[in-house]
């Protein structure tokens, strides 16, 4: 039972932040869509899942190394990540009739925007309540 606990905690990060994620992919490609740009839906949808991909990863690290205690395995899961979004980055280059590079830049670091909005938006609270119950 403590291994499904544990899974669950590593994979609450991607499912707090999906929604937005989803929402967000769908409005930035819409927008690229009535414009007329189908090279800006390809880039917003590849950014985006490469972006998710690497929150995943990240995700998974941070658990590594706040509850099991092991810092050995994140340096390599560190340049796995950086290989990870590289290759948006180079598809985008190389294939430039089909991806736009400056979305493909923006939309890879979307889902660490998102988590780190939601754990400011979760950590005020939490410190508004704290300073409303000591006085």
């Amino acid at each position: 039972m403590k291994a499904k606990n544990q899974n669950s905690q590593k994979i609450d990060i991607i499912r707090n932040v999906f929604p937005y994620w989803a929402a967000s992919v769908v409005v930035i490609s819409l927008i690229f869509f009535f414009m007329g740009d189908i090279r800006g839906v390809y880039s917003t949808i590849l950014g985006s899942v490469v972006s998710l991909l690497g929150l995943r990863q990240l995700a998974e690290d941070q658990y590594v190394i706040l509850m099991q205690k092991n810092r050995k395995r994140v340096f390599i899961s560190f340049l796995f990540r950086l290989g990870l979004y590289a290759i948006p980055i180079i598809i985008s280059l190389k294939y430039v009739n089909y991806f736009k590079f400056w979305v493909i830049l923006i939309c890879l670091f979307k889902s660490q925007v998102i988590f780190i909005i939601q754990e400011l938006i979760f950590n005020y609270k939490s410190y508004k309540q704290r300073m409303d119950k000591d006085g």
